[in-house]
């Protein structure tokens, strides 16, 4: 599988009242991860049909990075202290090594799938990321694909979108067609979400 240079951390939670009104509250986290490492700018953005789901998109420059920088006793009293301003419960996560960029540059929203390889046998999980791998050459950059690292044999897909009617698996091009119907023959879809991710940092309009 081709590799992006980047380690990503996808975070999922639910928001208190204050985050459904003004997702921004979530951002101050960010300034403690940028400040160990994290790549900037960071994203986040809500469900678009369930504004007190969340989500965050962390880019590290390694897995191994992460996990140093955030093991740090100051670092995880600070994050506490930020996320009870916003989370209503623990959140949860999962770190993927990406394909490509996984943050759609030119698409206003991003549909984010959790793929399930339904047998745990290494061997079913390779012919997912061959056949996803495969999916992602005819799809363009605005796919990219990974398998987590809390387990390989679950896999996130992220994909641009113009709107929640459009989805990487609805197409008229009949190979893409195969290798779609191929894929779910070995993998469940066990989350399938829309976003409007939003940069922090704003991006400077200079």
């Amino acid at each position: 599988m081709p590799s992006w240079s980047a380690s990503t951390e996808f975070t999922f939670f639910n928001g208190n009242a204050a985050f459904q009104n003004d997702p921004t509250i979530s951002t101050p986290s960010f300034d403690i991860l940028i400040n160990v490492g994290a790549h900037s700018p960071c994203y986040y953005g809500q469900k678009l049909d369930d504004p007190s789901i969340g989500y965050t998109f962390v880019n590290w420059d390694s897995y191994e990075v992460h996990e140093h920088a955030t093991s740090d006793p100051k670092v995880k009293e600070e994050l506490l202290a930020a996320s009870k301003k916003v989370l209503t419960g623990p959140p949860g996560f999962c770190n993927v090594n990406f394909s490509g960029p996984p943050i759609p540059q030119d698409k206003p929203l991003m549909q984010v799938t959790e793929l399930t390889a339904k047998s745990t046998s290494q061997e079913n999980g390779q012919k997912v990321g061959d056949i996803l791998s495969q999916i992602a050459s005819k799809i363009g950059p605005n796919f990219a694909y990974g398998p987590t690292h809390e387990s390989p044999n679950v896999f996130l897909v992220t994909c641009g979108q113009t709107s929640m009617k459009g989805s990487w698996e609805v197409t008229e091009d009949q190979a893409l067609k195969t290798l779609i119907l191929q894929l779910f023959q070995l993998a469940d879809k066990t989350m399938d979400i829309y976003t409007a991710l939003m940069a922090y940092p704003k991006p400077s309009c200079d």
